[in-house]
């Protein structure tokens, strides 16, 4: 079985073997003209002055990349050999760097969510951060692989972000000391005191080893038989679609929809719904967003939400409604393509709207300062009620 992802640049991600597509949908038919290409190559080749030290595999990867960028789609990428390595690294959670998840917006590189615990959150770099130059060089022209490649480095040795922050209409420095992260995929405590017995989960990505680590969890949880579960996903910028859909099952009766995934052809369009799982139907649940919630969190979000199976609270999620699929190409280079969009059960699509809060609980700078999370503090309160 095919993992699709639901995730943001340089997030978690799967490779799958070539398909053959069956379309549901009529296909726009044309033959790419190869000519002004064979006519640059040409004249490269005969006046190009360094011709001699050009690898062939830089033609060949740039006509690859040229093909995907002309698609226009900030999701859809092309990644050669060394750019695929470097990605599917994250697949353990293992990273170098500042800990940051970065992404193309309107021809920005935007910061979507520092990772927890990492050089990058204890540096205060926030979700929306535009990364305008790194080491004083500007970046607003590059590519978000090319940028995430300067920011990483060696641990131990620091790099500077310039950034614009829009909420406060300011031009910061970042000074960040790079470190080797390591993100676990969930994590649980209790929240406030043991004797409150609400139990906190908190679910860093959804990576290859997410939904065993959740039922693990789960099963230590409910051995302790909580009062009610919070669930943090904020700065959860989202993985695999299929352990999504596994997480959520937990919460759902059997065949109750989850997500519909609307693609061009018959193995993406379709609609995933709860399977007949161990479950826990009576658990009070609160949910806790913010705009680093994105992707396969989201699907998470809005199947609770829309089965009033929890209560969501927090801030605007990310707003990212597409599945990309990942195919290993025979050189070891991917191709990451969006392939669908998806919708919420109640058939919303939350693509660049997000989704919003059942209570919208912001941090204000005093919060803040005095390290208070009333955004956690308010879910104890609610599941003390129930």
């Amino acid at each position: 079985m095919k993992k699709f992802l639901i995730l943001l640049a340089f997030g978690l991600t799967a490779c799958t073997e070539p398909s053959t597509i069956q379309t549901d949908h009529p296909t726009q038919d044309f033959s790419v003209n190869t000519s002004v290409a064979d006519e640059v190559y040409n004249h490269l080749k005969l006046q190009y002055l360094n011709f001699d030290q050009v690898d062939s595999k830089d033609f060949e990867y740039g006509l690859a990349r040229g093909l995907v960028e002309a698609l226009g789609d900030q999701y859809s990428e092309f990644m050669d050999p060394e750019q695929s390595a470097e990605f599917n690294q994250s697949l353990a959670g293992n990273l170098t760097g500042i800990g940051a998840e970065l992404n193309r917006e309107n021809d920005k590189i935007v910061v979507v969510s520092p990772l927890r615990k990492s050089p990058a959150e204890g540096a205060g770099l926030l979700p929306k951060d535009v990364i305008l130059a790194v080491d004083d060089e500007p970046v607003l022209d590059a590519t978000t692989f090319e940028v995430v490649q300067k920011i990483r480095g060696k641990a131990g040795t620091a790099v500077k972000l310039n950034i614009w922050r829009e909420s406060t209409q300011e031009n910061l420095d970042f000074f960040i000391t790079r470190a080797e992260i390591h993100v676990p995929s969930v994590e649980w405590d209790w929240a406030g005191e043991r004797k409150n017995g609400i139990a906190l989960m908190t679910i860093n990505a959804f990576n290859e080893n997410t939904s065993k680590e959740f039922f693990e969890k789960m099963y230590e949880i409910n051995y302790k038989n909580p009062k009610g579960l919070i669930i943090d996903l904020r700065y959860n910028g989202g993985g695999f679609l299929d352990d999504a859909v596994d997480i959520t099952s937990y919460f759902l009766e059997p065949g109750q929809t989850i997500v519909d995934v609307r693609g061009r052809n018959v193995f993406t369009n379709q609609t995933l719904v709860a399977s007949d799982i161990q479950n826990n139907l009576t658990l009070p649940v609160v949910v806790l967003v913010n705009e680093g919630t994105a992707s396969a969190s989201e699907i998470m979000v809005g199947a609770l939400k829309d089965h009033d199976r929890a209560i969501v609270i927090g801030d605007q999620t990310y707003g990212k409604g597409t599945v990309q699929e990942l195919v290993a190409l025979s050189d070891s280079s991917t191709l990451r393509v969006t392939i669908a969009k998806w919708y919420t059960p109640n058939g919303t699509s939350i693509d660049e709207e997000g989704i919003t809060p059942d209570e919208f609980i912001a941090f204000t700078p005093e919060d803040t300062e005095a390290g208070r999370d009333v955004q956690l503090d308010r879910a104890i309160e609610i599941l003390m009620q129930k």
